[in-house]
C-alpha cells in the first residue's frame, strides 16, 4: 500500500469487518484516524502499521496504550520494568 487516505467503507472492506467493528477500532484508538469535515480518514501506513501489530500480538505504537504482559515500546518515559498505568475517574485509584 502507499500513502493515500481511506474512509471507514474503505477500511472495513480492506479489513473485511462491519463498519461498526471498524468505527469501535478507531475510537479505542487501535487504529489512529483523523476527522475532515464530518469523515474520518484513516492513512495506508496507518493500517500498515495496524496489521503488522496485531500479526505479532502487539498494541501499535501510535495508540498510547500499553499491551498487558508485554512490555512497552513506546520509548516515552520507558524504563523497561514493564510497568502499568492505571487511569481513571475512579476516586480510590488516585
Amino acid at each position: 500500500m502507499s500513502g493515500g487516505f481511506l474512509s471507514v467503507a474503505e477500511l472495513a472492506e480492506r479489513l473485511k469487518l462491519n463498519r461498526t467493528t471498524v468505527y469501535g477500532l478507531i475510537r479505542r484508538g487501535e487504529i489512529p484516524s483523523s476527522k475532515v469535515g464530518k469523515q474520518v480518514r484513516v492513512t495506508e501506513s496507518d493500517l500498515d502499521l495496524y496489521l503488522e501489530s496485531r500479526r505479532h500480538g502487539e498494541v501499535p505504537k501510535s495508540s498510547g496504550l500499553i499491551a498487558v504482559g508485554k512490555q512497552s515500546r513506546s520509548g516515552a518515559g520507558d524504563s523497561g520494568r514493564g510497568e502499568i498505568i492505571i487511569a481513571g475517574q475512579d476516586a480510590c485509584l488516585d
